[in-house]
């Protein structure tokens, strides 16, 4: 696997130990009622989409030089 692809899949790993964290014992009402952890929540959302969308292109790339060679 390369570097690249292991870098994202940690940057994946932790916004998502971060978000167990950030909502851990909060109920959904609270969740909802709390604007500032909602768009911290989106945003460590984005970071891994952004990340999925990385390692996808990564492999995208990886398999056309295969298929070229």
């Amino acid at each position: 696997m390369k570097d690249e692809v292991i870098e994202h899949l940690e940057d994946i790993l932790r916004e998502a130990f971060d978000i167990k964290e950030f909502t851990s014992g909060i109920n959904f009402e609270q969740y909802s009622k709390d604007r500032l952890l909602k768009a911290g929540m989106e945003r460590k959302l984005e970071i891994i989409g952004e990340a999925l969308n990385r390692i996808r292109s990564i492999d995208e790339d990886s398999q056309l030089s295969h298929k070229q060679t």
